[in-house]
């Protein structure tokens, strides 16, 4: 049998929908595709679905007599959409969109929001559950669904039945909630694609197996157990899973603001894409990928390598956020080098995630650059340079790091001993529990310690951090052997956990400090930096950008971008405030500062703080 071959669309509003013909599900799939005017198309179903690896998962389909390759999970997802007695109207972008032709890619990915807003229905392909439980898994979602809107309430489940009936227990194989691991783990639920696809439905429904539900129902579950079911995610392994879930079903709600289209991306690191471009094409959208005008910040092109992309999306952000914010979004592989001759330093792999929080977004409110705006003449006027010239004062470097952080090693669970937990290990490693000295911000060495970890301490506090020490200690506490001392550290210490939660603590910490480092600088202050950190890395405060940035002088005297970081003491502005403080606004103009402590730190010389233009590649 011959390959099908499309004929080219003859209209700028042209799109493709094929009429799959009934049948049962052992029978070939069989279909007649055709163009039509998306204005005045006829009613159709369009199709959600993993696309996987399109090389290794082929098959064919019969498209007007002639063989047309699809993938595997495509083909799922009609046979389970196929009518056994009516012919049905669809669209699927594998079949409706001629993969190989890059113009026509580049104008049906324009349309793709249409598409989907278009269609009557989006049929959400989700595979099969390995246990062969889908109906088993569905009827629960639906159960905690509806248990929960009879109460009338999301949140306080206290003495709920269906909350005690069935709570999971670690290790329980055939808990409800085992099948809800295994369908959120389904791999449409990774996909950068998806989130579009159905967030812009008018109706969507989800096929699980031979199960069919409202999408709405698992988005609503998703949301409950992030809410309600916490302290049960950590121990099966759940939580990042259903944040994704989570975050997959409300990105395109109007109910949740987004700062920018950079606020955007930041919440789709962890989807994946076959096709890295994809990673910014996906979400083209979204109201926030528009400009105030209401055009797009970037157009889809295909013929653009992965870099160009990237570094266009980089530079139109830059552009219209009159910001370098962006910069944020820097993740560089913490096992790898940075030196890559062909990609620019600035400019974010959105393709990459390392599981670490964006802390100029998400931690707290910092104004490091102390709101001082990034200068008009160095924002890039084209997105063809791989160089981005920036402002700012160099104040620090990295003396001391710990090993790259990782969120389960601050799981006290099952606490049974201290010495593998990072936190203790840092405070004994900086001796920061027998040191009198003050932290150079006047704060004590406790609080500095507290919010370094914490980012800034918006999402946990002091007594949480009290209550998730006792915890520490009390793994190693024996009150039939323990001195008079320890007795009474015991007993001032659950004083001052009174109200604390060291489960928040622990949660907070471990989404923060995720692939990070601890840092200490050579003028005392405490840090936390990205995995790619090392020593000497120089500490800068540019224009333009909440957070400071750690970045490493390059042999041609530019800079490499290794990421942003928390240094407690100066997130306030403290850095260009007492720069700006005894002179005007300039470049090269030097100041001492003289306001910190640094006489327990040997050697430590006197700070020359200077506003300096730095080239990053």
């Amino acid at each position: 049998m011959s390959s099908y071959v499309y004929e080219p669309l003859t209209g700028p509003r042209s799109i493709r929908l094929f009429d799959l013909r009934p049948g049962t599900p052992d029978d070939p799939l069989e279909c007649s595709l055709a163009e039509y005017d998306l204005d005045s198309a006829p009613e159709y179903t369009a199709i959600s679905y993993a696309w996987g690896d399109p090389a290794s998962t082929v098959c064919a389909i019969i498209c007007d007599g002639k063989r047309l390759v699809i993938t595997e999970n495509l083909r799922d997802g009609l046979v389970k959409v196929r009518d056994s007695q009516r012919p049905q109207m669809l669209w699927a972008d594998r079949i409706c969109i001629n993969q190989g032709d890059v113009d026509e890619r580049n104008h049906q990915v324009k349309l793709m929001g249409e598409i989907f807003r278009g269609a009557a229905v989006v049929a959400i392909s989700l595979g099969g559950d390995e246990q062969g439980e889908e109906k088993e898994t569905l009827a629960f979602v639906h159960e905690m669904v509806e248990h929960f809107r009879a109460e009338g309430q999301m949140v306080d489940w206290a003495g709920s039945k269906f909350i005690l009936r069935t709570s999971p227990s670690r290790g329980c194989e055939h808990s409800p909630f085992e099948g809800l691991l295994r369908l959120f783990r389904r791999p449409w639920f990774s996909r950068t694609w998806v989130i579009q696809e159905h967030g812009l439905a008018k109706t969507a429904v989800a096929m699980f197996g031979d199960e069919v539900i409202l999408f709405h129902y698992i988005g609503t579950a998703a949301l409950i157990l992030r809410r309600c079911f916490k302290e049960h995610l950590v121990p099966l392994e759940l939580k990042q899973t259903v944040d994704m879930v989570w975050h997959l079903y409300l990105m395109f709600s109007p109910e949740v603001k987004f700062r920018n289209f950079a606020h955007l991306i930041d919440n789709t690191r962890p989807f994946q894409a076959t096709d890295p471009r994809d990673k910014i094409y996906a979400l083209l959208e979204h109201e926030h990928a528009r400009s105030q005008s209401g055009e797009a910040i970037v157009e889809p092109d295909y013929r653009k390598t992965t870099l160009e992309v990237y570094r266009e999306a980089a530079v139109k952000l830059i552009q219209h956020g009159q910001s370098i914010d962006i910069l944020s979004a820097v993740q560089h592989d913490p096992d790898a080098s940075l030196v890559d001759p062909d990609f620019p330093s600035w400019v974010p792999r959105f393709d990459n995630y390392f599981g670490s929080r964006v802390l100029g977004r998400y931690t707290s409110n910092h104004l490091a650059s102390g709101n001082n705006p990034f200068p008009s003449e160095l924002i890039p006027q084209d997105c063809e340079s791989n160089v981005l010239k920036v402002r700012g004062i160099f104040f620090d470097t990295i003396c001391s790091h710990t090993h790259t952080l990782r969120a389960t090693s601050f799981d006290l669970t099952d606490v049974h001993s201290t010495f593998d937990n990072p936190v203790s290990a840092i405070w004994a490693a900086g001796k920061l529990g027998t040191t009198t000295a003050t932290y150079p911000s006047g704060d004590t060495m406790k609080k500095a310690f507290v919010s370094t970890l914490t980012a800034g301490g918006a999402l946990s506090s002091e007594q949480d951090f009290s209550a998730y020490w006792l915890r520490i200690f009390e793994a190693g506490f024996d009150p039939d052997e323990c001195t008079a001392f320890e007795r009474q550290y015991h007993h001032s210490l659950r004083q001052l956990a009174e109200g604390g939660s060291w489960m928040r603590f622990q949660d907070t910490i471990s989404e923060i400090c995720n692939a990070r480092k601890f840092l200490f600088t050579s003028r005392g202050y405490f840090g936390l930096g990205p995995g790619a950190a090392q020593l000497d890395d120089q500490i800068v405060v540019l224009f333009g950008v909440d957070v400071p940035m750690l970045v490493r002088k390059r042999e041609d005297g530019k800079y490499t971008l290794v990421g942003e970081c928390y240094v407690h003491g100066i997130m306030a502005g403290k850095v260009v405030r007492t720069w700006r403080g005894l002179f005007p606004p300039g470049v090269g103009q030097p100041y001492v500062l003289n306001d910190v402590n640094l006489s327990q730190f040997e050697g430590a010389e006197p700070l020359v703080l200077k506003l300096q233009d730095i080239e990053l590649r």
